[in-house]
């Protein structure tokens, strides 16, 4: 398991993310939370494939998000190709620096 969590620590840590939790379920399914408090559920095969999927993506939700005024509350990648996506709204002060960077970008 200590090997697990350093692999996907040095994985993630190329784009600036940080493993804040790291659990193994009674299943052995992997489920990590990041520094941004976004959570991924990893399941228990293939997770390194999975994770760099998560990397990837995340580009993509990430600008879905501000675009859409929402923050992304979790990352669901146990299926083959793809991934679900858990929203919730982003705080107020959040979304107010946004509409305030989409401001001044159209300047």
């Amino acid at each position: 398991m200590l090997q697990g969590y350093r692999d996907m620590g040095q994985v993630l840590a190329k784009d600036k993310f940080t493993l804040k939790v790291a659990a193994m379920t009674a299943r052995r399914s992997w489920q990590l939370t990041l520094n941004n408090d976004i959570k991924l559920n990893l399941g228990r095969g293939d997770t390194m494939k999975r994770l760099q999927r998560f990397m990837e993506l995340y580009p993509v939700l990430q600008q879905q998000a501000q675009t859409d005024g929402k923050r992304i509350s979790y990352v669901d990648l146990r299926y083959d190709s793809g991934a679900a996506v858990g929203w919730v709204p982003a705080p107020a002060e959040e979304t107010n620096q946004q509409q305030n960077q989409a401001q001044a970008e159209q300047q």
